[in-house]
């Protein structure tokens, strides 16, 4: 049995418990990376975008809030530095925390968080999240827990980030910016995941995955299932759904340049994928953010963006955007699934 399995195994044992009957619809962020709010806060981004999705969209809802780790960028700032520098951003928080509607779990850049509880209230923060409800279980953690030399070198890490890379305008050297190494991380969990019959949803990698499958890998879906509906087609239809394999196919192009070894990325090499794995993504995306809707019913990948990205990455799913807190703002399910189609494919291909 690979190490990082026992230690995954420890801290899912320590999970807190979180009842989807008291919680009926959770969203997950993960990877805020909130700094001071200079500059070179690269929350800075998407923070006006993510306030209000808060604010007008999830909060009136009575969503739970669920932030999976790397919320503060600790690395680089002193927490007080962030508290003060996303004043609003916390006040948004502890509005969902005093209705017992925010969870927080620590990251590998926030993890020092939990020694100094005490200056952090009125948030505790967690390992791990343990949803009770479903047919399978289903566990929230960050994913960085896949390797514990991570644990070991973070103060390095640490250390360089705050002294050496800040100071010289350095962007950060993350796993989520490695793309060879956030595969590895992904295989990990996702081979944990599948030996366990379980279900992961982690953040960690900025990348995000539904189903064990990429954005890549969705692109490469989609062609594949367009080119089936050309063949069978209409003659009167087939000039609609060619032009929407050739944006698809552009969408791919677009994902991949100059990302040395994507196009190859699917976390399950060549075997049928087990749907074990989801991952949030990253709220400090550059084409927005994304998040994960979970129900006891069903599980959903959602893109926020406002109207500067291109209409190639909006095309891909062929749904409509909605814009529930205003005309700047786009809500795009990306993906979506019934729970039990979920566990069910776990049960049997597992």
């Amino acid at each position: 049995m690979p190490e990082h399995y026992a230690y995954l195994d420890k801290v899912l044992a320590g999970a807190l418990p979180v009842s989807i009957k008291e919680h009926p619809e959770i969203v997950i962020f993960s990877d805020l990376h909130m700094g001071s709010g200079g500059r070179r806060d690269e929350f800075r981004r998407n923070s006006e975008m993510f306030l209000r999705v808060l604010r007008d969209y999830y909060y009136p809802r009575g969503t739970t809030l669920v932030l999976n780790g790397d919320v503060e960028e600790l690395h680089k700032y002193a927490y007080k530095r962030i508290r003060v520098g996303w004043e609003d951003i916390y006040r948004e928080f502890i509005r969902f925390n005093d209705e017992g509607r925010l969870l927080k779990i620590v990251g590998n850049h926030d993890d020092k968080i939990a020694g100094f509880m005490h200056r952090c209230k009125p948030f505790c923060v967690h390992d791990a999240l343990s949803l009770e409800g479903f047919e399978k279980p289903v566990y929230i953690y960050h994913g960085h827990q896949s390797s514990r030399r991570y644990s070991h070198f973070n103060d390095y890490n640490e250390f360089f980030l705050k002294y050496v890379a800040k100071p010289l305008g350095v962007k950060n050297w993350a796993k989520s910016h490695d793309n060879d190494r956030k595969i590895k991380v992904e295989h990990k969990l996702y081979e944990f995941s599948r030996s366990r019959g379980i279900i992961s949803i982690v953040g960690h990698t900025h990348r995000p995955l539904f189903e064990s499958l990429s954005e890549p890998d969705l692109a490469k879906f989609f062609i594949e299932y367009n080119l089936r509906r050309y063949s069978m087609a209409k003659a009167k239809d087939k000039p609609a759904i060619a032009d929407e394999i050739r944006q698809l196919k552009a969408y791919f192009q677009l994902v991949t340049r100059s990302r040395t070894g994507e196009i190859q990325s699917c976390v399950y090499s060549n075997e049928i994928p087990v749907p074990c794995l989801f991952n949030a993504g990253a709220v400090l995306g550059k084409r927005g953010m994304t998040g994960i809707e979970l129900t006891a019913e069903s599980i959903r990948l959602v893109h926020w963006f406002d109207e500067n990205v291109k209409k190639k990455f909006v095309n891909v799913t062929g749904r409509t955007p909605q814009q529930p807190v205003g005309r700047d703002i786009n809500r795009l399910v990306m993906r979506e699934r019934e729970m039990r189609y979920i566990t069910d494919s776990i049960e049997i291909l597992s």
